[in-house]
């Protein structure tokens, strides 16, 4: 019973880990619009600045996008989202510490690689169980963070800056690749207790193929 009930749970944890990684990659999606009119104010910089940011980002998803059947195939889902989750902190520290907009600018290539990374990777790991209802629970976990980020964002502006916003994002996104990383070692467990538990019956079974050539033999 308890060897039925683990699959079950371990699917739904991954589940939660799944919708969970979705609000967050939503959430500075929606921060960034209401954000901006402070982050501009503190850099001097034009209300242009923000489209550069945008078309770098989206340069950064589309350009990996290629490269995501290749690296899920070579790292495996798990370690290619806390790879994903590790550039978006990265990217977002830089949002957070920046003196200036190069700062800025200059990480949009790694949050745009890391939600390519995020996206890709968890809608094709989905797509490919053929689970459609995950599929859209999916996307509307993306829509759910991209309400609350404006949300976040006026809190922290409220405090007296828009800067902590992102630090709350930084450390959204560190939890996420530490729980990815430990999703990718309980299934390594569970694949090694899989191995082990099919070696008996493999062994059984060549017992039992053994003994029925001999009592043939011993007809003949």
């Amino acid at each position: 019973m308890g060897e039925q009930r683990r699959p079950a749970l371990a699917r739904r944890s991954s589940d939660l880990l799944s919708l969970g990684s979705f609000v967050v990659l939503g959430l500075p999606d929606g921060m960034l619009g209401t954000a901006w009119p402070s982050m501009r104010g503190t850099f001097g910089a034009p209300v242009s600045a923000l489209g550069l940011i945008l078309l770098l980002t989206t340069a950064g998803s589309v350009l990996i996008t290629a490269f995501v059947g290749p690296l899920i195939r070579r790292l495996g889902v798990p370690t290619l989202l806390a790879v994903a989750a590790s550039l978006a902190a990265l990217g977002y520290t830089g949002f957070a510490v920046a003196p200036g907009l190069w700062l800025v600018l200059g990480v949009s290539v790694f949050l745009g690689v890391s939600a390519g990374l995020m996206d890709g990777g968890l809608n094709t790991a989905v797509a490919l169980t053929g689970r459609q209802r995950l599929l859209n629970l999916l996307h509307g976990a993306y829509g759910v963070g991209t309400a609350i980020g404006p949300l976040v964002v006026t809190a922290a502006i409220l405090t007296g800056s828009w800067r902590p916003a992102y630090v709350i994002q930084v450390g959204l996104d560190l939890l996420l690749a530490v729980l990815w990383l430990r999703h990718r070692r309980r299934d390594r467990g569970q694949a090694a207790d899989n191995a082990r538990l099919a070696r008996p019956r493999a062994a059984g079974q060549d017992e039992q193929a053994i003994g029925a050539i001999q009592a043939a033999g011993a007809s003949i």
